[in-house]
């Protein structure tokens, strides 16, 4: 079916028609904004005759952020409504708001810089369509995206507070530019001299102070700068993003100013390697999860798992009555076989990760994964659509058995369980090697993560030395026959 350029109504979109009952039922108004509105836009412009889905919206690390004219009491409520009525909408990280209590954030806007493809909107309200305060929709046609600077945001509340700096702003143009998937080089584009603006402003002290004073802002760095890793696909562009705009420098003078600082919620021992050599951060694992407090992020640094080779997905499944006592206090068949028609097609390392309540999730825990793909796993994850793969995590834990003597070795416990997954092939291209195959997963672990130890201790089967998880990629054969 033709798509028309212009909406008239957010609810319009297939996926998101049960919107329209929704607002009807609380008599509310929804608004989405950010990137999922960007990419919806840009589709259209290009003339796809499908309606794209949220998959296509909102990939790995997106969030769909909406805000809603009704009363901040009834944010609860909207978001119980979405997650039952949506199709597919657990398997997304839904940030939604009240205008009330985004308020103080849409006030300040006024003294931010402007990304105009950022600030697209499209409602639930008839007749409305996209909202293009910015004339975004040049950027899209020409291929030539603006970042506006703004020359009162030394009187930003947000920057004053520590909740705001400049370079954040450049983080996510270039986010952009490399989301958007121009041909034209970034040096080129008309916002490209406001971002280098932006870096080159945030060498002072004044930075290592705000970053040094709130953990929330080293928080939103670390994710702008993972949401920016993972949109990038070749070490040419990666390069000349780092380099050129001078944000390599400034992230050297950050690490050397602020020492011991991971400068990213991602499980792995990130050094200068992380913006130096792009060959390490492709080849490496990745997992990022939300953050428990302070600078502690849910997912650890497991050094040892991140440095293995990719291993075989088959034997790795294979292996897990093996190495693993079943959790049978939980369920009867912890370890469930596979239907014949499923095969496990790619397996991640472990992440370990940490006890504590996310205070951020509501309910839905979502953990990214990235990990390189040996040419088996590659080939045979390249067979399917995205839609068509599935995800299995098998939750494991060391626990020294009270029984057992002093110095006795621990054994590992664990179970598997089906979760809402979304996986997608990409491939980053070196400068001198062949391409490097990997996959982005994006898992909604809905509480598990904060239960499962709780359910470990409440059995009293021991002491907990370590926890983690692994993530499987399995797809029914009968697909393809």
């Amino acid at each position: 079916m033709a798509v028309e350029i212009h909406l008239e109504s957010l609810a319009d979109i297939p996926q998101l028609g049960a919107l329209r009952g929704i607002c009807k039922k609380l008599n509310i108004e929804i608004t989405a904004h950010g990137s999922v509105v960007r990419r919806l836009y840009r589709r259209l412009l290009q003339g796809e005759k499908e309606w794209p889905d949220l998959f296509q919206l909102a990939p790995y690390l997106s969030d769909i952020d909406l805000r809603h004219n009704g009363t901040n009491e009834q944010t609860t409520t909207i978001r119980e409504a979405i997650l039952s009525e949506v199709p597919y909408a657990e398997f997304f990280r839904w940030e939604i708001s009240s205008e009330a209590n985004s308020l103080p954030f849409r006030e300040d806007e006024a003294h931010l810089p402007v990304i105009p493809l950022n600030k697209l909107t499209l409602a639930t309200r008839a007749e409305i369509g996209i909202q293009d305060p910015f004339n975004a929709i040049e950027d899209l046609k020409t291929g030539r995206f603006r970042l506006l600077d703004n020359p009162f945001y030394s009187r930003s509340n947000l920057r004053r507070s520590h909740r705001d700096i400049g370079f954040l702003h450049a983080i996510a143009f270039l986010h952009v530019l490399c989301d958007e998937k121009s041909n034209v080089s970034a040096l080129e584009h008309p916002g490209w001299d406001p971002c280098c603006k932006l870096i080159r402003q945030s060498e002072t002290d004044e930075t290592i102070i705000s970053l040094g004073e709130s953990s929330y802002l080293r928080a939103r760095v670390g994710y702008r700068l993972a949401a920016l890793q993972s949109v990038c696909r070749s070490e040419k562009q990666w390069r000349e993003i780092m380099n050129e705009s001078g944000l390599k420098r400034l992230i050297e003078r950050i690490l050397f100013m602020i020492p011991g600082w991971n400068l990213s919620p991602m499980a792995i021992g990130y050094s200068l390697a992380w913006h130096t050599n792009p060959s390490w951060i492709w080849s490496n694992p990745h997992a990022c999860g939300c953050r428990i407090g302070g600078d502690l992020f849910r997912i650890m640094t497991n050094r040892q798992e991140a440095r293995q080779e990719p291993q075989s997905a088959e034997s790795a499944w294979s292996s897990l009555e093996k190495t693993h006592k079943p959790l049978k206090s939980f369920f009867e068949q912890p370890f469930p076989p596979l239907a014949e028609t499923q095969q496990v097609l790619a397996a991640s390392p472990r992440f370990q990760f940490r006890v504590g309540k996310a205070p951020s999730s509501l309910g839905d825990e979502h953990v990214h994964i990235q990990f390189p793909l040996d040419e088996t796993a590659a080939t045979n994850l390249a067979r399917y659509r995205e839609q068509e793969l599935g995800v299995v995590v098998v939750l494991s834990t060391d626990i020294r058995e009270l029984e057992a003597s002093e110095g006795a070795p621990v054994r590992s416990h664990g179970l598997s369980l089906a979760l809402p997954g979304a996986c997608a092939l990409h491939q980053f291209q070196l400068l001198q090697d062949p391409a490097i195959p990997f996959v982005q997963i994006r898992v909604n672990f809905g509480r598990v993560l904060e239960v499962f130890p709780e359910l470990i201790k409440k059995a009293e089967l021991g002491s907990i030395a370590s926890l983690d998880f692994q993530t499987f990629i399995v797809a029914d054969l009968h697909t393809h026959e």
